[in-house]
């Protein structure tokens, strides 16, 4: 998955379960700040933030850290 397709998906996500990047980061117990990073795939979350931010878009946490793992991969091509 390319670094846009992660981020339209998570932006959808949000939208229809009512998530700002503020209720967002509340919801998973880190600062907006540090969920901007991840969401821009600035930064990776551990594997605890990484199940806590898949519980709260309502997705399985394999497939949210695949979409991790699949920019990362991109980026570092």
């Amino acid at each position: 998955m390319r670094k846009e397709e992660a981020e339209l998906f998570i932006d959808r996500q949000m939208y229809v379960l009512g998530f700002t990047k503020t209720t967002l980061a509340k919801s998973v117990g880190i600062a907006p700040e540090h969920l901007s990073k991840i969401l821009s795939f600035k930064v990776l979350p551990n594997p605890q933030t990484a199940k806590k931010l898949a519980d709260a878009l309502q997705m399985p946490a394999q497939d949210l850290r695949a979409m991790f793992y699949d920019v990362q991969q991109q980026q570092s091509a």
